[in-house]
């Protein structure tokens, strides 16, 4: 851990302390956040679900509860529905605005 010691180090399980110890960590910047951005886009194409399996994808935006950023979903659902009530997977991507994004939750082949 760079020499320094986390604020968050307490949470931490003493049983994985020592693997936790080999991640590196770095003190988050405006322009290393950029590029953390730019390299996961790369990474990560945007994949259109909707040519890969039968479903339909669709966008919205609801309001967010305490008057920041509306919040963006994404539903998918069958073409097709089986049953009149279908299961709901709900997933919420915790990335911190940092890591990631939500399209890395999305269904593989």
């Amino acid at each position: 851990m760079n020499g320094k010691t986390s604020k968050s180090r307490h949470l931490i399980d003493p049983e994985i302390s020592g693997v936790i110890d080999l991640i590196p960590t770095n003190d988050l910047t405006e322009s290393m956040l950029k590029e953390s951005r730019i390299q996961t886009l790369e990474m990560m194409q945007k994949r259109d679900v909707t040519h890969e399996f039968p479903v339909t994808l669709e966008e919205r935006y609801v309001p967010s509860y305490f008057g920041g950023p509306d919040i963006r979903l994404e539903i998918i659902k069958p073409r097709q529905l089986k049953y009149e009530k279908m299961p709901l997977y709900y997933s919420v991507h915790g990335g911190g605005m940092v890591m990631g994004s939500a399209m890395s939750e999305r269904p593989a082949r």
